[in-house]
């Protein structure tokens, strides 16, 4: 696979040489540099690099050029590539080119020359790692709904023909594949049938010409038989229909129900190697787990002595693959969250109590350490599952960039920040289909001085409690959502802690829980006298009674929203 490439635009050839060396001395393992000396230059090197199918994750440019300027270039580059980081590197920018990069080109940093080698490679490096981190997502999160749509559709044919040809349809057309086929072991003598498909021209026939070698080897053993280049592979080269097709890149894979193989199906490109990518085979794995069954189905249908199906234990298993995909969306949003072991490494009596309502969420918590300081916050964001996990990782990405690169460290300023930065991503594309977009988070961020316990908190919608001189008190916070369409100051308040003090963030997901002997909320007041409860403990045992606590109150109630409660003691 060819390096993902980092383009960089400059009119001082110097400058601009400068530039590139440094990014191929600090990261040239990873990424090819590609130089610009104009945003017109840039635009047509940004079209080759994409008619070649190139990663493009950071474009770095100065603002004050001949022709079009910086931003310009960034609004062009922002329509062409929406993912790609943008990153306006300049001594000379006004606050009005910087504003308008924002507002239409996404601008993920802007650095001042002379640059800071070490701020340079950092930016780039932690830019281009959120752009593949919202590729993989998004990709994925692609894949799952084309199968459930898929899943859908054919879960409305009943008969074997009918079923095959309609997989057969989906794969093609989302695969952009040259021939399809699905072919029955000998399942029953007369369904041992093959379905070919070639330019979506359909023939059931129990002789077609296919490499059924490979195929009988691929049913037999229950495994996926991939080949990126089979017509210059010497076990093909006797092959009669490999060199007949032409058949560069081909993908055998077994469709296994109870242990047995149903069907086989058999996809390839022609004239193309390496052609099947990571998403072509989970989007295969996926369908073909979902239709295992439903060829099961058929069968009975159509002859076969067993008439009673396990409908439920059907449906359950559809579930059940459907959840472990999504599963795989939670490590990636996993993936932007501490571990309560790095945040015990600062704050060593500490628990983490997280419970989504989903496989994903829309709660999410962040911390940062820097010099004496220790940043930690709870979020809660609109809607819980793929949309609130979505938000999670804007406003997770947002608090990096607030702090750790935009060094603001005051948490008043870092909400007010966030809620202008959080405004200006779902509102610069104007409004959706439904209206301006209301999307937004509540949140609670709190900074401890780790040498003088001085802690200073700020809140969008979310209280603080503390635990001080024996008692618990409630701090209110600003009473105005992250996001929105107004404007606002977010304000401070600054405690001293001393040893044995706490501290609680928490959702709302809590204290809207139903459960309990009257199967009422939960609500604050309990949420406090709880806290008081458990305060002598420590933290291990405090996470442990809680989390045993709310199991206990819920009963069998469903789970209201997302749940997050983290609890720091001095």
């Amino acid at each position: 696979m060819s390096k993902p490439v980092i383009i960089c635009v400059d009119d001082e050839k110097v400058v601009l040489d400068s530039l590139s060396k440094e990014l191929e001395f600090s990261l040239g393992d990873n990424f090819v540099i590609e130089p610009a000396e104009s945003g017109e230059e840039a635009l047509e090197l940004l079209q080759d690099l994409i008619a070649e199918n190139k990663d493009i994750p950071v474009l770095i440019s100065d603002q004050l050029m001949p022709g079009m300027k910086g931003d310009e270039l960034l609004k062009e580059v922002h329509q062409i590539l929406p993912t790609t980081r943008k990153i306006l590197l300049t001594g000379q920018a006004t606050m009005n080119s910087v504003v308008s990069a924002i507002n239409q080109a996404q601008l993920y940093r802007y650095i001042a020359k002379p640059w800071d080698a070490t701020d340079l490679r950092l930016t780039v490096e932690e830019a281009a790692k959120s752009y593949f981190l919202d590729v993989k997502f998004n990709k994925h999160i692609a894949v799952l709904e084309q199968v459930n749509q898929a899943t859908n559709l054919l879960a409305h044919e009943i008969k074997v023909s009918k079923l095959a040809q309609a997989l057969i349809h989906e794969i093609i057309s989302y695969l952009k594949l040259d021939r399809v086929s699905i072919v029955f072991p000998n399942y029953q003598s007369q369904l041992n049938k093959h379905i070919i498909a070639q330019n979506e021209q359909y023939i059931y026939t129990e002789n077609p010409l296919l490499p059924e070698e490979i195929i009988s080897q691929s049913a037999k053993e229950k495994r996926m038989i991939l080949e990126a280049n089979a017509l210059h592979q010497a076990e093909y080269k006797n092959n009669p229909y490999i060199q007949a097709n032409k058949t560069a890149s081909f993908m055998i894979y077994p469709v296994v129900y109870k242990n047995e193989t149903i069907a086989t199906i058999y996809a390839e490109k022609t004239k193309k190697p390496n052609y099947f990518t990571d998403a072509h085979i989970t989007y295969i794995k996926l369908l073909s787990d979902q239709v295992a069954n439903m060829f099961d189905n058929a069968f009975l249908y159509e002859g076969l002595e067993q008439v009673i199906i396990e409908r439920t234990q059907v449906i359950e298993q559809q579930n059940k693959d459907i959840q472990d995909s999504i599963r795989y969306a939670k490590r990636i949003q996993s993936a932007t969250m501490p571990s309560l072991a790095d945040i015990q490494k600062y704050l060593p009596n500490s628990f983490i109590y997280f419970s989504p309502k989903d496989i994903v969420s829309g709660d999410f918590y962040w911390a940062l350490p820097i010099d004496d300081y220790f940043f930690i916050s709870a979020g809660d964001c609109t809607g819980h599952g793929v949309p609130g996990a979505f938000m999670s990782l804007i406003g997770s990405m947002s608090l990096h960039t607030i702090v750790g690169q935009d060094k603001i460290y005051d948490t008043d300023k870092i909400l007010t920040k966030l809620h202008t930065s959080i405004q200006k991503t779902l509102q610069s594309s104007n409004t959706d289909e439904y209206g301006v977009i209301q999307d937004g988070m509540d949140i609670s961020i709190c900074r401890l001085n780790l040498k003088t316990n001085e802690l200073q908190f700020s809140g969008a919608n979310h209280i603080l409690y503390i635990f001080q001189n024996g008692q618990i008190q409630e701090y209110k916070t600003d009473k105005m959502p992250i996001g929105g369409q107004h404007e606002y100051t977010f304000t401070a308040q600054t405690i001293k802690l001393n040893p044995k003090d706490a501290f609680y963030m928490f959702t709302d997901g809590l204290t809207d829980q139903f459960g309990g002997e009257d199967n009422k909320k939960f609500s604050r007041k309990q949420l406090a006298s709880l806290l008081e409860h458990i305060y002598p403990m420590n933290m291990s045992e405090q996470s442990e009674y809680f989390k045993k606590y709310m199991f206990e109150w819920k009963k069998n109630n469903p789970q209201t929203d997302d749940m997050l409660l983290i609890g720091v003691k001095i």
